[in-house]
This record gives structure tokens, C-alpha cells and sequence, in this order.
């Protein structure tokens, strides 16, 4: 049931596209704030002030609650090789020494941020996310005694997590995975991967001789928030110490003339044996555990010094394994050369498709105490000469295949490594995007990561050209606006949105013009070769274009900024911890995000590489010379392309915007807009009901190992009051600690807006509690108004009180002392107790299992599970008998296979009254749902994927009691006398055993996901309302929720109240289903005036639910005419609705 219908205030405005005025939202929340980080024509002193600035400027951003911050730097640009004129050389190295000190200022700014970063979070006590890691001497022993490929720990890192895995011996395999990853999205699309040498020195100073790392990690998580490049693995594979020139060599490395006389002895010849080792160990290890791609032009390999070589020889001795490869610093003097002298010529290939190769000015002189500066030119030299048999002989053209990097006066070292690492990433990754567009080219938007994550940056993606308010309109103002949770009430905002980076940048190089392809697209054939220049043009051209220059730029004095460094790092350190403070957000929240927005500026200022803008205009750039063109038999000698179709002029609509996801958001509502004047002008905000994605609240694995009991056993938690009452906004009451502990203090908060009998306006307020049933502990206090956040439907008061040390439940009514009372409906309201137990003592399990009788069941199997008496005293076990579960059925569908479930586990869909649920002879109206019957169809016929059915039975006459959240009573006007004393308010003990007993139970024996995406949960009649109650109260565990035929009726149509006053998440998707005739179809009398009633209470229920939030493609709600209140008519619309409810399934 879909309306459009304006928002009411806190959301996007309504568009009217057709004649009418346009109305905006108000604006909410801070503007995304830009730091501009000018360069002047002299560089250095602006530069130095700018990076100090921007800083200074991460502090008002942590301050306003981690806004969105883009930091623009001013571009550099990095030449490709050295001018063979002396007076340019001059030129070129006077301008380059300041780009240098540049270079030196935005690296040290990052290390000092995220050291910063690291402190902030290790106080905090956030000691998993320390970035450095070096193994310790008691972890020795551990690590030896583990398998290869055992995880000997993962810790947080640059937003995503870092997993070190044992290789061999004490060689590690380091695996960082992007925030955001999960295996299952692994397993729907494939991850890009770069497999890079020498693991040790990628991501932790520590463990590199040269104390800094390349910092692979920021460097990639970078790329990804900046919308340069998508998602990727990284690999790195650690080398073996000292036989390390062995596994990356061919031969022994010699002594280079003399000039590494150091390095005569070193072993070499081995680097077949570890190529090997690579290809059949390490990449079917990834593929398996981390689902990272086995397409080649997905797949990158990599490494720097003799693992540059190494990567070379990967290249070589296995063309088509990889389509892309990082060559930093080649060490091609090894053995006389031989790599250019002997392994080149004689390769006839296929060559790769794209090599990035780069080496610095001084790797030689640059970290000895003696200057060679001969050696260093006889190393640019080589690269040269390596660049020209690429481009020669291998069809790799410069710019698009091939990109060299002569980096003046960078040094054989990680740091230099670490600061090309992103320029690299971006150019080896540009066609990643491919495979990426084509499966998403249909879609109005995205983000990355595919489901958003509290706490951690996002970025969007949309397309203009799929807008039918939008398509067409200038894309210069483009805006989002967006804000999470209800109502928009967390973070709300809007952010410029820009042209898709990774997209132009890759679009921008197919308009340049590929090298012939084997496949060449028509379009590309027709493009145009550049016309050749003349040698004496291209050099007045030349020189006209340094002379301008020179003029444009002044030599600025190089001064030591690590004093002023050191004045930063502790203004990071304080603004990260006030921030963190302010905010009640985790430390290493603010910490992640300061050291994230240094990273900013660094990968920001490498990528840059359009000159920046003078004040006067330039003389006209020289036209391009063009490379030497490759044979058709080179060009199409190339392995390792993609094979994926690329919409140049379909990518030109895409636009993206990158923002945080506070850490308290569960959901994000966003519209667009064309960011007219004033803030009025044209919006996209999907007919009224906003766009939608869902955020992912993570848990850690210790909390997801943590039971009730265990976090019993530390004493009561007490949480964020403030965020309780959120989220219990539709509750008449909750408690601190939510779970009351016996022998523990607690504060019971009751809202006067949810009382009856007149009691919500008076101010004499007064509550009477006991425990036991009333024989413990009974007493009467008075409530007193709270500081919590008041609405018109809300109003806290509270008590404190202490729970006796015998307690096992609570009962309270309230009172205003005047024999007015409220005492839910006369069934008292209850908490229930739990026991404190001894840490030590280990929790018994509070259900078991008895026995298992499976037999078949559709085209699956259907397990009959007892479950074991609870344990107890006489009394309790009698009481138990009646009210609780005792059976559940469980139904695996056709191709179940525990040993090998799908990633995350089987989705399942938890249904209540499981006696109906399966045969029509066990129904108790003799017609069942036929639930495994309808899901085998649908997953035989590939319609829906693999999922169990657990269906939990019913307590037979004390159903209502377990289904209801109070007493049915008899419906408006008595139409029900037939319930007048059917039991009711004990829904939420059901709801708590199936969350905490039985779940756990299914989970362990049937390996079903804990992801709320995941998990569903249905029921029909009093368990439809159930359902409901789910859906409101648990949607953080059942994110899918069918609901048919809710007896709404109940208590005079109080659950709808309850409906209304709700104020807290919803599930992802549900289904709601009635018929016209719930009344009269199953009786021998017609009621058109009771039908009537009960399909206007369910219209209610789909009205109030769409006003919640729960509006187009997650609310299915489905009048059935002439359908009554039976399971022949719930089974009828049991495949619509399971085809609505879990077709996204496939996604997840």
C-alpha cells in the first residue's frame, strides 16, 4: 500500500514536477564543511600553512558532531622522466624541491594524525584498534602451534579490519579487508585483490627496518571514501627475512659493477618455487575465505625493490594470472641486468594489461652516507629502458596502459614507496569500475559499502539520467539531503554531490583513446590518432611553456615544520578526546576520524594531477607527443583486460556525495535535488516517501558470543538512558538495566502519556511494586518527572528501587492515591527478574534438546525437535508446563548442507502455531499453511534462495497468554464474548525465550544467520499480532516481518495506540494481509459491520506504519476480497508474500 503524501516536516520536501510551487525541507543540522587549502605561486610556506589549517579545521568538524569534510589541496603534478636539457633539469629541480618538502609535510601529517589517532584510542581503551601490532614474545609460542592459514588476530585498521593469517613457519599473510565487508557480499560480487611482497612493511611502522610503512591500508580507504576507486582486498604476502633476495630473484643479485658490493653474497634462483607457492597456496586461500576475485583484470600483484622484480617475473612466468602489476623501484641491476639483457627479449607474451612503474632520483645516494650520483642515473636509466620495451614490444601504452613515475629525489625507501602507493592503486584500479557500473547500471543510486555501517564513512552514488525529476538538469548544484533514523531526527543534512571521481577519470581515458583492443568497440575504432609534431615545434613549445613557469613560480626558503608538527599532533590528540567527550561517541570513533581526514589531504594532494589554476593565463600547452605506436600483433598480445563493456557516455550521469554514519543510526532516509536558488528548486524524493538504506549496527565478535547471563554476571549495565527512551518511545515503561537483576539497584521509568484511567495529567503519581507475585518486597513510592526528551505522546516519570536478592519476576500497578488505578487492564505489568550469578560458575543451559525425528518434507527435510523440561522448582516446572514451548519444526530446504553453509548462515523465517504450519492432518482446522510445500516450489524453481523454516508450537489453550502483549477482551461492542477470558500479556516473556533460548539453539544446529536482514518472523491471527510486536520492538533481530490477519480488535483496539505512539526502528521489509471478510467467513452468521471493522483496523495498522517510515518497496499490504480468517487463506497468499519478503535475500 503505497501514498504520497507530503512529510511532515523533518524529511526532503515533496517535489511537484507539474505546475505547482516547489516547497523545501528545512534545514537540519550543520553544512558539510569545505577546507580549502590554497597554494600560492611560491608553494611552500602556503602548503605548510595549509595542512596546519585544514588540522585545525578537523577540529570544528569533530566538534559539530562529525559533519562531512572535504579537503581540497592544491594539485602537484610528479614528472614521468628527466629532461636531457641541463637548463630545464635546473628548472625542473628547483620547482621539484619545494613539491618535495610538500610531499614530506603532508606524509608527516598523517603519520602524526594517526599516531594521534592511536593514542586517543588506546586511553580510551579501544586497544583493538592500535595501529601498530608487532608480535609479541608470549604470542610466540601460539603462533607456532597453529595450523597454516590459522587467523592468529584481527584488529581495526583505516575503517576496515586487518587479519593476520599464518603462512609458514612465521611468515604471515595480512589480509585488509574495507569497512563494510562482509563475506556475504563477497559471495554476490566478487572483490577486487592486489597481492603484494613484503607484508610486513604495508601496514605497521613497526615491523619495517625503515620505522614507516607503506600505509596501504589509509591509502586504500581513502581512494574507496573518496569515490576514486571501489572496494578492494588487500593482500600482503610476508617475505622470509634473509633469504628474502632468494624468493624474489631469479639468480643471485651480483654486486652491480661494485656499487652493492653488500649484497655480493645473497642468495637468489628461488623465485619460481615462491610463485608457485603464491599462485597454489596463497590466491585459492583468498578466493576461498575472503571470496576476492579470480578474473584476472581483477586481480593485482605487486611489490617494490627485489619484490618489484619478483613482480616482474610474475608477469613473465605466468601471463593471464594477473592483468595488472605495481612495480615500484625495480631493482634491474641483479645479475648484470639480466632481467633487461636476457628475461625481456626473449618473452614473446601475452603481456599485461596495465603496469605501473616508478623509481626515484636518489634510491641509490639517497639513503648512503656517500653520494653516487651515477648509480642513481643508471637506475632511472634502467626503468627507462624497461618502459620502452613495455611500450615497444608490449603494446603498453604511456597513460593508459602504462604509467612511469620519475619521482625527483625520492629515495629507495617505504616512505617514498607509501607516497606514490596511492597515485598507483588509482591508476591499476581505474577499470575496477567496470564490472561494478554494468551490474549497477540500471539503479538510481548506491553506496559503498553496500549496507551502510554505524559509526563509519559512506559514499553515494547517483545517477542523474534515472531521475525522472532530475534528468536533464545542470549538474553543477547538485545536492543530497539526508538524515538518519525516524523522522530524520540524527544527523541530518545536505552535501554537495559531485561527478562520479573513478567514473571520469576512467571515462576520461577511454575518450583519449584506448590502444586497439582484441574486442574494439565500433565507437573507439572511429576515434582518431593524434597528428605527430615536429621535433623543433614540440621544443619551442616546450620552452615557452617552462619559461612561464619560472615566472609564475618563486623559490620559497625550505624551513623545518617538525616543531610546529609536534604543536598538531597534540592539538589532534585533544580535539579527537574533547570531540569523542562532547559527543558520547567512542573515542576512537573522533580519533579514526581526525587521522582519516589527514589521510584526506595526502591522497587528495597525490592524486591532483590537473595543474592549478594562475592568475595569468598560460601559454598554449605544447600538443601531445604521441608514443610510439604498437604493432597490431603487440596490441593484441595483451592479456588480462576487462571483458566487461564500459557506457562512456552512461557514466557521464553518475555523481557522488561522502558523508559519516553517526554511530547511533539504523537506518538512512535521503532525497535529491537541483539545489535551486535560496534552497527552493526541483527535488527527487521518490513521490513523497524518500529513499531508503538500511545501516548496519555491527557487533563485535565478543558481543555476539556474550549471552544475557554473562553480561549478568558483570553486573547490570545501565546504557544511555536517553537512547533507552528512544527507543522504548511506544512502551508505557521500561527499566534500568533493561534486564533487572536480583540483588541490584534499577530505576523503573513509566510513561504518564501511555496511562489509562484518566491518570496521563495527574501530577500525584505514585506506583506499587512488588516481587514474587507480590509476596516479596512490596512498597509504594512516588514518581517523579525526568529530564528525558518530552513529545506529545511522551512524558517519563521515574523511581528508583532495589530488587530484592530473591526476586524472579516484578509486578507493579500504578496509582494517584485516590483509588484511581491503572493496573494493565487487571493484569498488572511485569518485569522479569534474572538471577546474579557467580562469574566463575558457568550458566546451565536453560533449554535442551530431547530428541530430533526427521523425515521428509517437500522436496526438503522436516525435523520434529523436543525440547528438554526446564529445570526448576515443582511450582515453576507446573506452571511451565502450560505457558511454555515445547516443540519446535524446523524444515531445511532441498540441497542443505551444514557442512558448507552459505556465507553469514541459511536465512530463516521463524513462524508461530508451528502445528498448522506443515501437514493439513495436524492443523487444528484441518487446513494447514503448507509452508515447506510453497518454499520448496519457490527454491526448486530458483524463485527464492535456500532458507529454513523454524516453527515453534503453540501453548494450545494458553496460546493468547504467549501472543498477546494483554487480555483480548471482547472487541468494540462484544462481537468476541468467546475471549472474554482468554489469558493475554506474557508476549514479551515468549518474545525474550525466543530471542535468548531458542534462536541460539537453531543457530548452532542448523547454522541460520544472526543477521537481521536475514531473519524473519510471521504468524497469523493472535500471532500475527505478535508479528507486529516484532516488528516494532525486535527489528534490530528480524529485519523481515509477515504479519496476516492481525486480531487487532484486542483490548478494544489498544495495540494500534501502541502503534501510533511508537517511536523507534522498523524492519526492513513486511507484509501485512487481510481479507474483506475476517469475521463472517468462519462463522454461521453474516457481520458485514464487524468485517468491516477488522479490515479498517488493518488499513490503520499499514497507515500508521507507512507515517513510521515503512513506505514503497518495504510495506507490501495486501486485501484478499472475500477472504476470511483461516490458514486456507493465509496459505494463499503465502508465496506472494514470501516472494516480496525474502527475494532480497539473493542480495544479502
Amino acid at each position: 500500500m503505497r501514498q504520497s503524501r507530503p512529510l511532515n516536516g523533518r524529511g526532503a520536501p515533496l517535489s511537484r514536477h507539474a505546475g505547482g510551487g516547489l516547497h523545501t525541507a528545512p534545514s537540519r543540522g550543520p553544512v558539510p564543511l569545505r577546507v580549502a587549502m590554497p597554494m600560492g605561486s611560491g608553494g611552500g610556506g602556503d602548503f605548510t600553512g595549509g595542512v596546519k589549517e585544514a588540522l585545525r579545521r578537523v577540529g570544528a568538524d569533530l566538534r559539530s558532531a562529525f559533519n562531512t569534510v572535504v579537503l581540497d589541496l592544491p594539485p602537484t603534478h610528479l614528472p614521468e622522466q628527466q629532461s636531457t636539457d641541463p637548463q630545464q633539469q635546473q628548472q625542473q629541480q628547483q620547482r621539484q624541491q619545494q613539491q618535495d618538502v610538500n610531499q614530506a609535510v603532508a606524509n608527516t601529517a598523517l603519520a602524526a594524525a594517526a599516531a594521534a589517532a592511536v593514542e586517543v584510542a588506546t586511553a580510551a581503551g579501544a586497544t583493538g584498534a592500535a595501529l601498530a601490532f608487532k608480535e609479541q614474545d608470549d604470542e610466540a609460542s601460539v603462533v607456532e602451534a597453529l595450523k597454516p592459514f590459522s587467523r592468529v588476530r584481527s584488529v581495526p585498521l583505516a575503517g576496515g579490519q586487518l587479519d593476520i593469517i599464518k603462512w609458514r613457519g612465521d611468515r604471515m599473510l595480512r589480509v585488509w579487508t574495507p569497512h563494510g565487508y562482509t563475506r556475504a557480499d563477497a559471495a554476490r560480487e566478487a572483490f577486487p585483490v592486489i597481492y603484494l611482497n613484503d607484508g610486513q612493511n604495508l601496514f605497521d611502522d613497526k615491523l619495517t627496518l625503515s620505522g614507516h610503512a607503506w600505509h596501504a591500508a589509509e591509502a586504500a580507504a581513502g581512494l574507496i571514501y573518496h569515490g576514486q576507486l571501489p572496494p578492494f582486498v588487500i593482500v600482503g604476502i610476508d617475505h622470509s627475512g634473509p633469504t628474502r633476495s632468494y624468493d624474489y630473484l631469479p639468480c643471485p643479485p651480483g654486486t652491480a659493477g661494485g656499487y652493492r658490493a653488500d649484497a655480493e653474497k645473497w642468495p637468489g634462483g628461488g623465485v619460481d618455487a615462491y610463485l608457485q607457492e603464491v599462485l597454489g597456496e596463497v590466491l585459492p586461500f583468498a578466493e576461498k575465505e575472503y571470496g576476492v576475485s579470480k578474473e584476472p583484470s581483477l586481480r593485482s600483484f605487486g611489490g617494490s625493490s627485489f619484490g618489484g622484480i619478483c613482480a616482474l617475473c610474475a608477469a613473465l612466468r605466468h601471463p593471464g594470472v594477473f592483468g595488472s602489476f605495481l612495480v615500484e623501484s625495480p631493482s634491474l641491476w641483479f645479475g648484470d641486468e639480466r632481467m633487461l639483457r636476457e628475461e625481456l627479449p626473449g618473452f614473446q607474451g601475452p603481456w599485461p594489461a596495465r603496469v605501473f612503474l616508478a623509481m626515484g632520483t636518489k634510491e641509490y645516494s639517497g639513503i648512503r652516507k656517500t653520494t653516487e650520483p651515477e648509480f642513481d642515473a643508471k637506475l632511472v636509466e634502467l626503468t627507462h629502458e624497461l618502459a620502452e620495451v613495455l611500450e615497444g614490444r608490449g603494446g603498453l601504452t604511456k597513460g593508459t596502459r602504462l604509467k612511469v613515475v620519475i619521482d625527483e629525489g625520492a629515495t629507495h625507501t617505504e616512505s617514498a614507496w607509501a607516497a606514490r602507493l596511492p597515485r598507483a592503486l588509482r591508476f591499476l584500479g581505474l577499470h575496477w569500475w567496470r564490472p561494478v557500473l554494468a551490474a549497477r547500471a540500471d539503479r538510481l543510486y548506491f553506496t559503498f559499502p553496500r549496507r551502510l555501517q554505524a559509526g563509519q564513512s559512506g559514499v553515494l552514488f547517483f545517477n542523474q539520467a534515472r531521475s525522472l525529476a532530475l534528468a536533464g538538469k545542470p549538474r553543477d548544484h547538485m545536492k543530497m539531503a539526508f538524515g538518519f533514523n525516524v523522522e530524520w531526527s540524527v544527523g541530518a543534512g545536505r552535501v554537495n554531490m559531485t561527478p562520479a571521481a573513478g567514473l571520469a577519470a576512467l571515462r576520461q581515458e577511454l575518450q583519449q583513446g584506448q590502444p586497439k583492443q582484441p574486442k574494439q568497440l565500433p565507437q573507439q575504432a572511429a576515434q582518431k590518432q593524434p597528428a605527430p609534431v615536429h621535433a623543433p615545434a614540440q621544443e619551442a613549445a616546450e620552452a615557452a611553456q617552462a619559461q612561464h613557469t619560472e615566472k609564475q613560480q618563486k623559490q620559497q626558503p625550505q624551513v623545518s615544520v617538525a616543531t610546529e608538527l609536534e604543536a598538531l599532533v597534540s592539538e589532534v590528540r585533544e580535539v579527537a578526546a574533547a570531540a569523542a567527550a562532547e559527543h558520547a561517541a567512542p573515542a576512537g570513533v573522533a580519533a579514526a576520524t581526525a587521522a582519516a581526514l589527514a589521510a584526506n589531504a595526502v591522497i587528495v594532494h597525490h592524486h591532483q594531477q590537473e595543474p592549478a589554476a594562475a592568475a595569468a593565463p598560460p601559454p598554449p600547452s605544447p600538443p601531445p607527443q604521441p608514443a610510439t605506436p604498437a604493432t597490431p600483433a603487440a596490441a593484441a598480445n595483451i592479456v588480462g583486460d576487462s571483458p566487461v563493456h564500459f557506457d562512456v557516455h552512461g557514466s557521464g550521469s553518475w555523481l557522488q556525495a561522502s558523508f559519516m554514519v553517526p554511530p547511533e543510526a539504523y537506518e538512512m532516509h535521503m532525497a535529491f535535488s537541483d539545489g535551486g536558488d535560496g534552497g527552493q528548486g526541483v527535488w527527487d524524493n521518490n513521490d513523497g516517501l524518500n529513499f531508503y538504506a538500511r545501516v548496519r549496527m555491527p557487533m563485535t565478535a565478543a558481543q555476539r558470543s556474550h549471552t544475557v547471563d554473562q553480561a549478568l554476571a558483570e553486573g547490570p549495565a545501565w546504557g544511555n538512558v536517553q537512547d533507552i527512551a528512544h527507543k522504548r518511545g511506544g512502551s508505557p515503561f521500561f527499566t534500568t538495566p533493561e534486564v533487572l537483576v536480583a540483588g541490584e539497584p534499577a530505576v523503573l521509568y513509566v510513561n504518564r502519556r501511555r496511562l489509562g484511567q484518566g491518570l496521563s495529567d495527574d501530577p500525584n503519581l505514585k506506583v506499587h511494586f512488588g516481587f514474587n507475585s507480590w509476596a516479596v518486597g512490596g512498597q509504594e513510592q512516588c514518581l517523579k518527572p525526568t529530564s528525558l526528551w518530552r513529545g506529545h505522546d511522551i512524558d517519563w516519570w521515574s523511581v528508583p528501587f532495589m530488587v530484592p536478592r530473591e526476586a524472579a519476576d516484578m509486578s507493579f500497578v500504578l496509582t494517584n492515591g485516590a483509588g484511581t488505578w491503572d493496573n494493565n487492564h487487571g493484569c498488572n505489568y511485569v518485569c522479569t527478574v534474572k538471577a546474579a550469578r557467580n562469574a566463575t560458575v558457568a550458566p546451565a543451559m536453560p533449554r535442551g534438546v530431547e530428541n530430533v525425528e526427521s523425515m521428509p518434507h517437500g522436496a526438503g527435510m522436516l525435523h520434529i525437535v523436543t525440547f528438554t523440561k526446564r529445570e526448576g522448582a515443582e511450582t515453576a516446572r507446573r506452571a511451565n508446563k502450560w505457558t511454555e514451548e515445547k516443540r519446535m519444526r524446523v524444515w531445511t530446504p532441498p540441497g542443505y548442507d551444514p557442512a558448507n553453509p552459505p556465507p553469514g548462515g541459511y536465512p530463516v523465517l521463524y513462524m508461530q502455531d508451528g502445528q498448522n504450519m506443515f501437514e493439513d492432518w495436524l492443523a487444528h482446522q484441518g487446513v494447514s499453511w503448507r509452508v515447506g510445500y510453497t518454499a520448496s516450489d519457490l527454491i526448486s524453481n530458483g524463485e527464492l534462495p535456500p532458507f529454513v523454516v523454524v516453527a515453534v508450537d503453540s501453548a494450545g489453550a494458553m496460546r493468547s497468554l504467549n501472543y498477546l502483549p494483554y487480555p483480548p477482551g471482547t472487541g468494540a461492542g462484544g462481537f468476541r464474548g468467546d475471549a472474554e477470558r482468554w489469558p493475554g500479556g506474557g508476549l514479551e516473556g515468549y518474545m525474550t525465550r525466543i530471542v535468548e533460548e531458542i534462536m541460539p539453539l537453531v543457530q548452532q544446529r542448523f547454522h541460520t544467520s544472526s543477521d537481521p536482514a536475514k531473519v524473519a518472523f510471521g504468524g497469523g491471527s493472535f500471532a500475527g499480532v505478535a508479528a507486529l510486536y516484532a516488528a516494532m520492538h525486535y527489528p534490530h533481530v528480524f529485519g523481515v516481518v509477515l504479519a496476516e490477519s492481525p486480531s487487532l480488535w484486542i483490548a478494544e483496539g489498544r495495540f494500534l495506540q501502541d502503534m501510533r505512539a511508537h517511536r523507534g526502528m522498523l524492519p526492513e521489509r513486511l507484509f501485512l494481509g487481510c481479507g474483506t471478510k475476517e469475521y463472517s467467513a468462519t462463522r454461521d452468521h453474516v457481520r458485514d459491520d464487524v468485517d468491516g471493522l477488522l479490515l479498517h483496523y488493518c488499513c490503520e495498522a499499514a497507515s500508521i506504519l507507512q507515517s513510521q517510515g515503512l513506505r514503497g518497496d518495504r510495506l507490501r499490504f495486501l486485501v484478499e476480497e472475500g477472504a476470511g480468517h483461516h490458514e486456507l487463506a493465509w496459505q494463499w497468499r503465502l508465496t506472494g508474500a514470501m516472494r516480496f519478503l525474502f527475494n532480497s535475500w539473493w542480495t544479502e
